[in-house]
């Protein structure tokens, strides 16, 4: 898949917000996140030197990429966002007991979306109780990229990278407080999100660097390989002859 396909692509689900300054051009592909063979990315109206607001614009798009030949885009769950702090900053996508998960970094929250159809390009996102605040301390923050995954008890787990935009390469860990069905985790579906604490601090992991390199800054990840271990990757903030470094931790 080019890069470049995604990020001059038009915006074809938002064609009647027109203003004077929007090009109906999304320049600025955020934090993404691979579920099964699905790509979820967030796009944002973000270009330096352009008259325009990047605060009240953005597309979530979706991408079938079982076969890497032939990517194909799930338009059935694509969607455009448009209103204040309604940016797409980073994505986390999980699949759980046949319900897809969608996190969405916005501006000043953490919002939280469902689809109840467990087939690709089946039903569509629907929000999941609401936005989680950002707050001090131990709560959920301002990361510049977030993932979603699920640990051997089928919980749902936000790893977020780095605290406020900060140049720490530190990811936090929080557990997200859902209501279920029933008490069965192995079957259980989810029907909404604990209001007064909706996601739970675990831990949190500063990962230190053997030299110098890329930050947590710019872009981090996290993935489980096929032993069932993690590991924590930063990347580095440009690409630069088709290259780009990367440091990497196992955990």
């Amino acid at each position: 898949m080019d890069y470049y396909q995604i990020k001059n692509e038009q915006n074809p689900l938002m064609p009647d917000k027109i203003d004077n300054n929007d090009r109906r051009v999304m320049t600025h592909p955020d934090g993404i996140q691979v579920a099964e063979n699905v790509l979820a990315v967030g796009m944002e109206d973000y270009q330096t030197g352009v008259p325009t607001v990047r605060s009240d614009r953005s597309l979530v798009r979706f991408y079938d990429i079982s076969d890497e030949s032939n990517i194909q885009e799930i338009t059935q769950w694509s969607f455009g966002r448009w209103g204040d702090k309604m940016i797409a900053s980073a994505l986390g996508l999980t699949k759980r007991n046949g319900q897809w998960i969608l996190a969405i970094r916005a501006a000043g929250r953490l919002e939280l979306y469902i689809n109840n159809q467990s087939q690709i390009g089946q039903g569509s996102f629907q929000p999941l109780g609401p936005p989680i605040l950002y707050g001090d301390n131990n709560q959920i923050k301002e990361f510049q990229g977030i993932n979603l995954l699920l640990s051997d008890e089928n919980k749902v787990y936000v790893f977020g990278e780095p605290d406020g935009g900060s140049n720490h390469d530190k990811m936090w860990l929080h557990e997200l407080q859902f209501i279920y069905d029933s008490s069965d985790a192995a079957t259980n579906r989810i029907t909404g999100l604990h209001t007064t604490t909706p996601a739970r601090y675990v831990n949190q992991v500063h990962f230190y660097r053997n030299g110098s390199g890329p930050r947590f800054k710019y872009a981090a990840c996290i993935a489980a390989n096929s032993q069932g271990n993690l590991e924590v990757y930063s990347i580095e903030m440009h690409v630069i002859n088709r290259e780009s470094r990367c440091n990497g931790w196992n955990i």
